[in-house]
């Protein structure tokens, strides 16, 4: 039996409880320590072979990506919407919220659902996501009105709670709730406060996967300015422009500040250059993420450690589905849970608020900035999810940032 941290265990119970997994604590000591755990190496989850096995991620990918093409556009069509999600802890099911459900609408959306189905229910909603949506962009200047000494760490949509959550530091959490009232007030939807740890909000670029060129890689560890010891960031997708040309997407502010050449390893003590950043939306209000370019002989449909390639875009992902990240500078493939497809925080590089994606059980470390996010369209492709942000899991949605970008959304 090996000893495990504190520190080890709480993430290892909280990884298992996103899946619906037994996460006792007792149970969870037993599984790190019997040295049974082969989830975490394959996919970043603490899990036997067994458990590996019955969870069928590959199939809850695949029903995700089904439901994203087919259901889940005629129930955003709807004016009584309040948005879908993934149930991971019911088998990776739909669940779909409506302010006014009914049994002709669930009859509808039955006709929907793909052959290979894993189930949907439909829940009563409070508010419309449209709804939501628009209280949303308030959110940051009602903060400051409500709670003008309170610093705030995020605000965002929650689908599974319909409702706007506000993000604060852990010492703050209680005294932000006595303001909850006011804020909901002020919004005029439904208002929860939440802990983030500050840390996870902090950009993972700028510090200290290599030999992987000719062509390169979503998850290829990139250099900034010149070669030496330590990567700054990663590549994600290689993507089309709306010129034709091939290039990358990372994050945005790794391009903040400095040299904007960017190089990769090739066994020579210069490196290859790939070329400079070409369009970033990486300022106040927008995403973190920027497009560069990419030598012609580089190009490719690869994601490090996996053997499908990437095969479009997927479609925008939605709360609850599973996607893993190739994480260039921690060089493992880890996957967890879409938390949210839209919040915002405050990017420490050019301290200016951002807005994407949040991940459950996807952390990152310094350099591992830009890696790919993905998910499974099928047994030979993984579809583009978005680009990790920061320690904590947010990410840009790539979806989102095709106009932007002056991209077709569909990877190359």
């Amino acid at each position: 039996m090996t000893p495990i941290a504190a520190e080890q265990l709480t993430r290892a119970i909280e990884e298992r409880a996103h899946w619906g997994l037994p996460a006792e604590r007792s149970t969870v000591a037993s599984l790190l320590e019997s040295g049974h755990d082969v989830g975490t190496e394959r996919l970043g989850i603490p899990m036997t072979q067994e458990e590996l096995d019955a969870l069928d991620l590959p199939g809850r990918m695949a029903f995700a990506h089904a439901v994203r093409q087919s259901a889940v556009p005629f129930v955003n069509s709807l004016p009584t919407s309040g948005g879908v999600y993934i149930d991971q802890q019911q088998n990776g099911s739909l669940v779909v919220l409506l302010t006014e459900p009914s049994a002709e609408l669930e009859a509808e959306i039955a006709k929907r659902m793909p052959a290979s189905s894993r189930g949907f229910r439909v829940a009563r909603a409070t508010h419309t996501e449209a709804q939501l949506r628009e209280a949303l962009t308030r959110a940051w200047d009602t903060w400051k009105t409500v709670a003008p000494t309170t610093p705030l760490l995020g605000a965002g949509l929650d689908i599974m709670e319909n409702r706007i959550l506000f993000e604060v530091d852990p010492v703050d959490l209680e005294g932000s709730r006595r303001v909850l009232a006011a804020l909901g007030a002020r919004m005029g939807v439904r208002v929860g406060v939440a802990p983030r740890a500050p840390e996870e909000s902090q950009d993972t670029s700028c510090t200290s996967r290599d030999s992987c060129y000719t062509p390169t890689r979503a998850g290829t560890r990139i250099y900034k300015g010149a070669i030496d010891s330590v990567n700054e960031c990663t590549m994600a997708f290689h993507v089309v422009s709306t010129d034709g040309d091939i290039e990358f997407v990372t994050a945005g502010h790794c391009g903040y500040g400095g040299s904007n050449y960017w190089y990769i390893k090739d066994g020579t003590s210069d490196g290859l250059l790939l070329g400079t950043e070409q369009k970033t939306l990486y300022s106040a209000g927008g995403q973190d993420i920027m497009r560069v370019q990419l030598p012609v002989d580089q190009k490719s449909h690869l994601v490090y450690g996996e053997s499908r390639v990437y095969g479009g875009s997927g479609a925008c992902p939605v709360v609850g589905q599973a996607a893993c990240a190739s994480r260039g500078t921690s060089n493992i493939v880890d996957c967890g849970t879409v938390r949210t497809t839209w919040t915002s925080w405050v990017s420490n590089t050019a301290n200016v608020v951002v807005w994407g994606g949040d991940m459950d059980g996807v952390a990152s470390e310094p350099g591992d900035s830009g890696s790919p996010i993905f998910d499974r369209l099928d047994a030979d492709h993984w579809g583009t999810v978005g680009v990790l942000n920061t320690t904590g899991g947010m990410f840009a949605v790539l979806c989102k940032a095709e106009s932007g970008l002056a991209i077709t959304g569909k990877a190359y």
